[in-house]
């Protein structure tokens, strides 16, 4: 896939717009369906909103094929695949429900494709043969449940160079990333929760950016804690919620045996720096 397109509007029809996305032309009326999502790529009148990183919504589209524009560059959404590493493959579909829902979903809510291929058993040359299938549709390829080796592995089978294999923080610690040739891999965590977490810090931003977005990092509330979280020996990310009353509050959310229940009560994510964390927090706002 490419990384944009071009919007423009005929000479004949003052409310038809123009979108080439991968050397394919499509034409639809605006206000067009086909464009959520979209992104100029160019700074077009700021005093509309048709600025870089603006998503061309139907009233915005119809503006253009109003003004008769010249042609506009535009990003379309990124392609994030997903690929599951899976031990107790027996031949049919056993991709884990929660981790792989929820990672949709979480590419869904950022705006961007999921596009995922299934599970496949720890077999390299299986697992590359997926990551390959991911990338002749999407920019991105996630591994649920990525071993150790995976990185370098997906690097010289598929052409790139690993960037990092394991990242000093906690839940999340073994994820990988690598540059390919033909777009960029990142090794995930099993535990559907880790891998949550690790989405929305390091595979969100990356995949916005492709799509032209400004605001390709999560947005953040700046507030003073509930309650002092404990110290830690380490870098830690914590779910959290907004306490709201007269002045709004951040609460650690702790207890329970499941990640994914905690996520599910969470605001957002909390970046928690070795040894006791600061009085007030920066929340990182996932919902």
């Amino acid at each position: 896939m490419t990384a944009g397109g071009a919007a423009m509007l005929t000479p004949n029809e003052a409310r038809a717009v123009v979108l080439a996305v991968d050397e394919k032309t499509a034409v639809q009326s605006a206000p067009a369906h086909l464009a959520f999502g979209r992104a100029l790529a160019a700074d077009v009148d700021a005093a509309l909103g048709l600025v870089d990183g603006a998503t061309l919504t139907p009233p915005r589209l119809a503006l253009l094929a109003e003004r008769r524009l010249e042609p506009i560059p535009t990003h379309p959404p990124a392609g994030v695949g997903l690929v599951t590493i899976d031990p107790e493959f027996d031949g049919e579909a056993k991709t884990p429900a929660a981790a792989a829902a929820g990672l949709a979903a979480a590419i869904n809510r950022a705006g961007q494709i999921p596009v995922d291929v299934g599970s496949t058993p720890p077999d390299d040359e299986l697992h590359a043969a997926a990551l390959g299938r991911i990338f002749e549709m999407a920019e991105i390829a996630c591994t649920l449940g990525a071993r150790p080796g995976d990185a370098a592995m997906v690097a010289a089978r598929l052409g790139g160079e690993v960037k990092f294999a394991g990242v000093a923080q906690t839940p999340g610690g073994e994820l990988a990333f690598a540059a390919l040739d033909d777009g960029w891999w990142f090794g995930l965590p099993a535990a559907p929760g880790e891998a949550l977490v690790c989405f929305e810090f390091y595979v969100r931003p990356l995949a916005r950016k492709l799509a032209g977005h400004r605001d390709f990092d999560l947005p953040t509330l700046e507030a003073p804690f509930a309650a002092p979280p404990p110290a830690s020996d380490g870098w830690r990310l914590a779910w959290a919620k907004i306490i709201r009353g007269a002045a709004p509050m951040v609460q650690i959310l702790t207890g329970g045996s499941n990640p994914l229940a905690i996520a599910a009560q969470a605001d957002g994510l909390v970046l928690l720096p070795p040894g006791a964390a600061p009085e007030r927090a920066t929340l990182h706002v996932t919902k």
